[in-house]
């Protein structure tokens, strides 16, 4: 049995008119753990990046990321060490409470929630933490973070076509390795765009500081329409069409700043082709080109 409180603590606060940060923190209980499993966790995150961590075995809150180690005093994290380990005792009785009264019903949120609803102390705590506390800590925690957090890594987008039924074939358009998580991905067909035949990925953590994310579409394999993946990140637009046969030339726009450069595949700069055999999908892959110094920037 597992208890998480607070599910989530989460404030967004907007640093320029296109990139916003959170602050998370996540605390889990286990009635049962398995072994290397502590029977409580907390990890605190800045967007994707963990910055603070807990557990019942080292029973001490630490830095997990550097900026924070350098700017918070010895001080913080043993206050904040103690907070937690009262934390683990309140989720330990917590779990004993839900175990000894509950049978596992639907009832038991309900139940929960009436609860917490009744508890206006806790309640004015959240409250004052949501709306005070929790902005006032990411706003710091951004100012040391700086240089990780207001930094741009764009997308390397990848297409690949692949059968996915019998005459069904699916083009699938996937970007990895951006920052900050903002991105807008679709496919148009034939020069117009489709969202509503798009199926849409989530923006999703890649546990190294960066973000991914993928579209997909059906087609016919027998159609003649043309398909294109469009991608912007951070003010650079991306086109990446659709891997047709091994013959055909593939073209890659990339737009920086108001300037449009036209790439062409087969010179190698920027796509590699890959040819594999008839039964494994034909793939295109785009990495962002090194602008050279004294170019518009990105």
């Amino acid at each position: 049995m597992m208890l998480l409180l607070p599910l989530l603590t989460l404030f967004l606060v907007k640093r320029s008119h296109t990139r916003t940060h959170s602050l998370r923190y996540f605390r889990l209980a286990v009635s049962d753990p398995a072994p290397g499993v502590p029977e409580f966790i907390s990890v605190g995150y800045v967007d994707s990046h963990p910055i603070t961590t807990y557990d019942s075995v080292t029973r001490q809150k630490e830095p997990k990321a550097p900026w924070m180690a350098e700017n918070l005093a010895p001080d913080h994290w043993e206050r904040y060490t103690q907070l937690l380990r009262s934390w683990q005792q309140t989720f330990k009785a917590e779990l004993r409470h839900l175990q000894r009264h509950y049978n596992h019903s639907d009832n038991v949120a309900h139940i929960t929630k009436r609860a917490w609803e009744a508890n206006l102390h806790e309640l004015q705590y959240q409250k004052n933490w949501l709306e005070e506390e929790c902005i006032a800590w990411l706003k710091r925690f951004l100012e040391y973070g700086r240089d990780a957090l207001e930094r741009t890594e764009h997308p390397v987008v990848r297409t690949t076509r692949k059968e996915t039924f019998p005459g069904i074939t699916s083009l699938f358009c996937r970007a990895h390795g951006f920052y900050p998580p903002e991105i807008s991905m679709t496919w148009m067909k034939n020069g117009e765009e489709i969202a509503q035949e798009v199926n849409y990925g989530g923006v999703l953590p890649s546990g190294d500081g960066t973000y991914q994310m993928w579209v997909s579409v059906d087609l016919d394999p027998q159609s003649n329409d043309i398909y294109s993946c469009h991608v912007e990140h951070c003010g650079r637009q991306m086109v990446l069409e659709a891997p047709q046969d091994p013959g055909n030339i593939l073209l890659v726009v990339v737009m920086i700043s108001g300037t449009t450069i036209l790439i062409i595949a087969l010179a190698g700069v920027g796509v590699l082709f890959w040819r594999r055999r008839s039964r494994e999908p034909k793939e295109v892959m785009y990495q962002p080109a090194q602008v050279k110094e004294g170019s518009s920037p990105s």
